[in-house]
């Protein structure tokens, strides 16, 4: 079980989340472990799906950034957290915005 939740406090310390097209199966291969025991740690340990885990991640961190560099632009801060389209940003952005 310790070894679990270290897998999820290593995706946050070394914010893996923030890697452009991340997907189950590469985040998987860095972890060490597979895509089904990720995938069922996030659902038991976080209560959600991949997908979700992912940009709850990335909002909460564009919304902290937001907070100490208010002069950056969106479309930087959506790039940093990993986005590669600014229309999956922005519905993420108006969906997550009670994140962390």
């Amino acid at each position: 079980q310790e070894g679990r939740s270290r897998l999820l406090q290593r995706i946050d310390d070394e914010r893996l989340y923030l890697q452009p097209g991340l997907t189950l199966a590469a985040l998987a291969k860095q972890l060490g472990t597979n895509r089904t025991t990720l995938s069922k740690l996030v659902n038991e340990e976080a209560g959600m799906s991949f997908t979700d885990f992912i940009n709850r991640k990335r909002i909460a961190f564009v919304r902290r950034m937001e907070k100490e560099n208010p002069e950056v632009r969106k479309q930087d801060l959506a790039e940093q957290a990993g986005y590669t389209s600014m229309r999956t940003f922005y519905r993420n952005y108006n969906l997550y915005n009670d994140s962390e």
